[in-house]
């Protein structure tokens, strides 16, 4: 393994996280098990010792795929690798019944989201190739949240298929990427590193902070399961979607905002308090150096609202509406955010955690467009991470810290994630710590919100919640 020598601070954008992380697993921020997964279906025949190749081909490119840390400590050293050997793990799955695939599939998707990182080693994030047929398989690349965005997601998806076109003689490598960590740092530090009027005057907004749990999750014992996801989906009708989407153009904002304006009042419903921070992620890249690395740029931001019970529908849209403007133009690093509250005497770590009520998300539309190369990339699989019934191999509570349980029960929380076309999406939560009846209730609660804005945008608050 050798070094380019390039040594420096976790970028800006990756802080909040990283505290996160650190609350998650004290000591070890490796081990918090906050992984994400990508996902993409490849149909045709995969030549896997290609893929592999093209693999490092790709991260050669991309210097934060080559990224490890120096110093795992609060304030960490980033080191970037030379060389690195990036491993294209294939697990076979052809000879077991296709009524079975499917699960064996969410199977390993699970444990790939719940083994730990070396954050020292390289590269820090893992691939895997499932072969379910001999024309269609699917990709896996696991690796801490922090490290991607639904950005370099595509930058990834794209490169790969480029540089394995490349591989088998049907194509020219693509030309080299030529930004890096350094100008990753640079972008962030513009970016996220202001302090002025508007930043605090949004901190301001956020105090009182919210209590330190919405809902109380359910007793749970060291043999539970500690990662247990589950999502319940949800639909809105085409007629109500459309009168919603008629509501949104009327009161000069997104059908997005209308949505956000329901859950507000859900949570709401659920906390018994009249002011609710909702934390959502902002998306954008502008320049050209953004568009082309792989790195973290997507930004939470949190959003407070104050709840007049006897005011209309209408105007809580609206005022929804300028909370979020305001709080995404008030953006900031993390630790300036921290140090803004006052809350920086408290001990670190300190993560956003603390920080909101819920979480309210959309998923990030695909690009239409078509990647280069012989094999079809299938974007949205629906599977979800779950363990096998009956194979005991996963991690139990009794494995994390007591003082750090507080932590794990507000990251469990039922957070909400709207498709792209703003008709559904799902309500995902742990099952470890929440009851699936409590989260089907805000899901009744928030559609029948969502009916009363369609019907009479113009009634009371109050009216529409019961």
């Amino acid at each position: 393994m050798s070094f380019t020598g390039v040594v420096g601070p976790l970028p800006r954008g990756y802080e909040l996280l990283w505290e996160r992380m650190h609350e998650m697993s004290p000591g070890d921020p490796g081990g918090s098990r906050f992984t994400a997964l990508l996902t993409r279906g490849l149909g045709g025949q995969v030549d896997a010792d290609a893929l592999e190749k093209a693999l490092a081909d790709v991260t050669r490119r991309h210097e934060m795929l080559r990224m490890r840390f120096k110093t795992t400590g609060l304030d960490p050293l980033v080191e970037i690798v030379e060389d690195v050997e990036a491993e294209l793990h294939v697990e076979d799955l052809r000879h077991h019944p296709p009524s079975e695939r499917q699960a064996l599939v969410a199977h390993v998707l699970y444990l790939e989201s719940v083994r730990a990182f070396d954050l020292v080693a390289v590269p820090v994030w893992r691939a895997c190739l499932l072969r379910l047929s001999e024309d269609y398989s699917i990709l896996c690349v696991s690796f801490p949240d922090f490290l991607f965005d639904a950005w370099s997601d595509r930058i990834l998806v794209q490169d790969l298929m480029a540089c394995y076109s490349a591989r088998l003689g049907l194509s020219r490598p693509p030309t080299p990427v030529s930004y890096g960590y350094r100008d990753l740092l640079n972008l962030h530090e513009r970016q996220y590193g202001g302090r002025g009027p508007r930043i605090q005057e949004q901190v301001s907004r956020l105090h009182p902070l919210p209590r330190p749990l919405s809902i109380d999750p359910r007793d749970t014992a060291a043999s539970d399961l500690l990662i247990d996801p589950a999502a319940i989906d949800f639909s809105v009708s085409s007629e109500v979607s459309a009168r919603l989407d008629d509501c949104a153009t009327r009161l000069r904002t997104t059908q997005y905002v209308v949505l956000m304006a329901a859950y507000y009042l859900v949570v709401a419903s659920v906390s018994g308090s009249s002011k609710v921070v909702v934390s959502t992620v902002t998306l954008g890249r502008h320049s050209k150096a953004e568009r082309a690395l792989v790195g973290q740029f997507g930004q939470d931001v949190f959003v407070p609202v104050n709840i007049d019970w006897k005011g209309s529908l209408e105007a809580f849209v609206q005022q929804v509406h300028r909370a979020l403007a305001d709080a995404r133009l008030a953006r900031t690093g993390y630790r300036n955010l921290v140090e803004l509250l006052g809350e920086a005497h408290r001990p670190r770590p300190w993560s956003d955690l603390h920080l909101f009520d819920s979480y309210f998300q959309s998923v990030v539309p695909e690009s239409s467009e078509s990647f280069p190369g012989p094999l079809r990339v299938d974007h949205e699989l629906e599977v979800i991470p779950a363990p096998l019934p009956g194979v005991d191999e996963y991690p139990r509570l009794g494995d994390v810290p007591s003082e750090a349980m507080p932590v794990w029960w507000r990251q469990a929380q039922p957070w909400m994630l709207v498709d792209s076309r703003r008709q559904g999406g799902t309500l995902n939560f742990n099952r470890t710590f929440y009851d699936e009846s409590q989260v089907k209730g805000r899901i009744t609660s928030f559609l029948e919100v969502l009916r009363a804005i369609a019907d009479d945008s113009g009634q009371p608050v109050w009216k529409a919640v019961g």
